[in-house]
């Protein structure tokens, strides 16, 4: 999305605020180093949901979600 310059949805936030310019030029590198269940998601999500995003369900599933589930059903 921010290389195809779409905008952020959240006011005052742009893409250069959290995504390194360099992994515009290479998106599928960046895919591949997502790492969903990770603390640096479930930061993100936090970051996002402060500034107003309403995200949905699904895509509040970071490292908290799976540690959650791993409680859940051992």
């Amino acid at each position: 999305m921010a290389r195809l310059n779409m905008p952020t949805e959240v006011a005052g936030l742009e893409w250069n605020d959290f995504i390194s310019p360099n992994w515009l030029r290479f998106p599928l590198q960046a895919a591949m180093a997502f790492r969903s269940f990770d603390a640096s998601t479930d930061q993100a999500i936090d970051f996002l949901r402060s500034k107003g995003l309403a995200l949905e369900e699904a895509a509040g599933r970071g490292l908290r979600w799976i540690t959650e589930m791993h409680a859940r059903y051992p």
